[in-house]
């Protein structure tokens, strides 16, 4: 994934036909992985009601999940995705778009690194012994790390 132009209103992206297709798979991947509620507060003196949380966490799932549909229309519309020669693609987002493709790769890697058990990996923590899901939400953890680290550089790129 690599930023070809950028200016206030859009950014353009070149896509090799891996990467559209391992975006494809990322979003899919999230798609069949439900998120765990997690604690709006690590502070008891600070928690809230349990169906206040309730209300927020599914009001944040609803969130993911648009970001994720629009990102997956995105990259089949040709309006935002153009295939070029050989088999690359020139996705076209514009400034909002950009923010809610990355929301969504984020909440893919999240997704995916909770399924896992959402392992403390700065304190050692180990994966659960490998097996098909695990191995599915590693790479689809690993791949959405590499995306959201291009679309932050391309966010903070200078025009």
């Amino acid at each position: 994934m690599k930023l070809l132009d950028k200016d206030a209103e859009r950014m353009v992206f070149l896509l090799t036909r891996r990467e559209h297709y391992l975006l494809r798979f990322l979003f899919r991947v999230a798609r069949r992985t439900r998120r765990a509620r997690a604690a709006l507060s690590r502070d008891s003196a600070d928690a809230i009601d349990e169906s206040t949380a309730a209300g927020f966490a599914d009001t944040m799932a609803a969130h993911h999940d648009d970001a994720r549909s629009s990102a997956e229309r995105w990259l089949k519309d040709p309006a935002h995705c153009v295939r070029g020669r050989g088999g690359s693609f020139g996705l076209t987002l514009a400034a909002g778009e950009t923010e809610t493709f990355l929301q969504a790769v984020n909440a893919a890697r999240v997704g995916a690194w909770e399924s896992l058990g959402s392992p403390d990996f700065e304190m050692g923590e180990a994966i659960a012994p490998p097996a098909q899901a695990n191995i599915r939400a590693i790479v689809a953890m690993q791949l959405a790390e590499h995306f959201v680290a291009e679309l932050l550089r391309a966010l903070h790129e200078k025009d």
